[in-house]
């Protein structure tokens, strides 16, 4: 298939995901957005196409039709042809019978209750919007923020529903006519309302019928609110979509046809299940309806171990997911909770920012104002970004941290009214406070129209935030491993735990499911089978079978089908553990010779892959064995040059090619050559 010709989606799907090369060169050519357009037809068809393509959808990705089309001429052709795809019906595989391959069988206790409604009760949806009013600006309408709206960043996932949540409880005691008893209500603390009785409305105009209620912030608790905020502003609503759900319609959720199958009693089993961690206080912080966790583990039996602390200003916290899942069984439809034991980072709470530094940077303030090099803070910027931190001055405002300035509050200048001022006298006349570090680099913000900057000393790291996948780093990771490593006997335990202090195990001490009469079940327990031992072929020694703990140890055996390299070469500093590599390589049969090159970068820096990778093809290398050092993330862009390049590499961190030369790890250098000899089969 040709670049640009595009017959029908499975040329779209081959491009999208299994193009290999043509994907790679689809985008140099065309770039992100073009791949955009091909996303939206294979996903949403050529009705979405069609809107966007005429201006509708408001589509940051897709809005600049006519720009791209200068630049490329032949883009427009290409969203015709995308028009004129239709898309293929999917559907599922039909369901197996169990398999019957077994050593022996035995019974096994599962982390899974079954939930069993005892009554087809009527459940009607509402859409429940929380806004806050604040006052108009230079003659204006007055402004609103909608608090029930969704977000991704932890910190104000919690702080909207919590809002949310205090809202709610407020409006029902007042409104107790209107919505009827807490019991009957299930609240996702954001726009999800659920009631067992249908809430009567006002009449009114129209055929939408809605109630609006409004609280002044003096009727809500201190600090739940802005100080700047006017009014709060409740607006609640039958949905248009499954208005009415009943208990027993689990049907409705399984289909082979994933177009028909309805979301819509899961989504409220799920939200039923969560109603008494989030009416808690101060017992769990949840993300979503099916994630949660302790904040005083110690209390219910988990020590020191389970939740140790982490570098950085981190710590790990114990809690759960679960999730409300509709199974098949022999007799009829069920649905079952699934739970189990959830170990994740968080960034400690309420932390001083130039403390959290100090242990990124692994430095003390005293030494960090002698100066921070430009790695240093590419560093801190990686740490940081995305982190939400509070002001301690003024009227203590939250934001995001874009990245770390080279600047310092010294040398940082704004213009001001009077004239132009260093960062360090903007804050001692306009806040009377007195940097003691103005030398340490600025935190960025990023607006809009510009960047505000931020002394660090003045930051506070602000509330329940989960370090993500990019301010994670390797010695943390193998801590939460350490961390999460628990015998299948304690781990069943600690759920059971877990499930009774979120009141979801069979003690029926759930007012919420009590109300709609779901009763839980005990831990299902389940005839499993054991398969048979595998038997391995080696080239030499024939059939083995591993022992019975099935550890698999390489010894001395040779591959059945060993790989072959004549020419290849090795990216690092360690000869040692290249000889070893090579010499393990040849134990189990492969024809590795010698590499032509040995290279060794110091400094290296991301650029500096696709030159290498580059003179080793020239010279005929069809194989690089990168060591790189743990703090370098080069291995995305290494396969990404793999790929344009058609040369096989492996990448591996430095630590573990230090583990098995001075730690004699055996069983990671055998992973390690089975990997290669994967890779260099013909």
């Amino acid at each position: 298939m040709k670049i640009g010709e595009i017959d029908n989606i499975h040329d779209i799907f081959h491009i999208r995901s299994g193009g290999g090369l043509e994907l790679q060169k689809f985008h140099r050519r065309y770039g992100k957005l073009r791949l955009q357009w091909i996303w939206y037809v294979a996903n949403f068809g050529t009705t979405k196409l069609t809107m966007l393509q005429n201006g509708g959808g408001g589509d940051d990705l897709i809005s600049s039709i006519s720009t791209h089309s200068m630049r490329y001429p032949d883009f427009p052709d290409f969203v015709q042809q995308c028009s004129q795809i239709s898309g293929l019906p999917v559907r599922l595989a039909e369901e197996k019978p169990p398999g019957t391959r077994a050593y022996e069988t035995l019974d096994v206790v599962t982390n899974v209750w079954g939930l069993i409604p005892r009554e087809n009760i009527p459940v009607y949806r509402y859409d429940f919007r929380v806004l806050e009013e604040y006052p108009p600006k230079s003659n204006s309408e007055p402004s609103f923020k909608e608090v029930s709206r969704q977000t991704k960043n932890d910190y104000l996932t919690v702080d909207r529903k919590t809002k949310c949540l205090t809202v709610y409880q407020t409006l029902l005691k007042r409104e107790k006519q209107f919505f009827g008893a807490v019991d009957s209500l299930i609240y996702d603390r954001a726009s999800i309302l659920y009631s067992l009785r249908k809430l009567s409305f006002p009449k009114a105009s129209g055929d939408e019928q809605q109630a609006t209620f409004f609280l002044k912030p003096d009727e809500l608790p201190t600090n739940i609110v802005n100080e700047d905020c006017v009014k709060i502003h409740i607006h609640v609503k039958p949905c248009k979509e499954d208005f009415q759900l009943t208990m027993n319609d689990l049907k409705s959720c399984v289909s082979n046809n994933p177009d028909e199958i309805n979301h819509s009693l899961q989504q409220f089993l799920e939200i039923l299940a969560m109603q008494e961690v989030f009416f808690m206080e101060g017992r769990f912080v949840s993300y979503g309806a099916g994630e949660c966790y302790l904040m005083y583990p110690n209390q219910f039996g988990f020590g020191e171990r389970d939740t140790p602390e982490l570098e950085e200003g981190k710590y790990v916290a114990v809690g759960a997911a679960k999730g409300v899942r509709i199974v098949e069984g022999p007799e009829a439809l069920k649905g079952h909770q699934c739970s189990i034991v959830k170990k994740a980072a968080f960034h400690v709470d309420n932390q001083c920012l130039l403390e959290k530094v100090e242990c990124i940077l692994r430095r003390s303030r005293v030494i960090l104002m002698r100066g921070i090099d430009h790695l240093s803070i590419a560093i801190l910027s990686k740490a940081l970004k995305g982190l939400f931190v509070r002001c301690n001055y003024g009227k203590n405002r939250a934001f995001t941290i874009g990245g770390v300035s080279k600047e310092n509050a010294r040398t940082s200048k704004l213009v001001s009214r009077t004239g132009e001022m260093s960062v360090e006298k903007y804050f001692e006349m306009k806040y009377s406070v007195k940097l003691k570090y103005p030398t340490l680099p600025l935190i960025m913000e990023r607006c809009q129209t510009k960047s505000n900057f931020y002394p660090m000393e003045v930051l506070i790291v602000c509330e329940n935030q989960r370090v993500s996948k990019g301010q994670q780093t390797p010695s943390q990771v193998q801590t939460m491993i350490r961390a999460c490593a628990t015998v299948p006997s304690l781990r069943l335990q600690q759920t059971n735990t877990l499930s009774q202090a979120m009141k979801l195990n069979s003690s029926n001490q759930n007012k919420w499911m009590a109300k709609c009469n779901v009763a839980v079940t005990n831990n299902l327990t389940f005839t499993a089978r054991v398969l048979p031992t595998p038997s391995i072929e080696y080239r030499t020694n024939g059939w083995i079978k591993p022992s019975e703990k099935t550890s698999w140890t390489v010894g001395k055996y040779q591959y059945l089908i060993p790989g072959v390299c004549r020419n290849w070469y090795a990216v690092a500093l360690m000869g040692k553990y290249m000889d070893i590599f090579l010499q393990h390589c040849r134990l189990h049969g492969m024809e590795m010779r010698d590499p032509l090159k040995y290279v060794y970068i110091p400094h290296a820096k991301q650029q500096n892959v696709e030159p290498l990778i580059t003179e080793a093809k020239s010279l005929g290398a069809t194989f690089i064995h990168f060591v790189t050092a743990d703090e370098l993330n080069y291995h995305a862009h290494i396969k990404y040059i793999e790929s344009q390049e058609q040369v096989v590499t492996q990448d591996l961190k430095a630590s573990t090619a230090l583990s098995v030369t001075t730690q004699n790890k055996r069983q990671t250098l055998d992973n390690i050559v089975n990997k290669t000899n994967i890779k260099l089969e013909d």
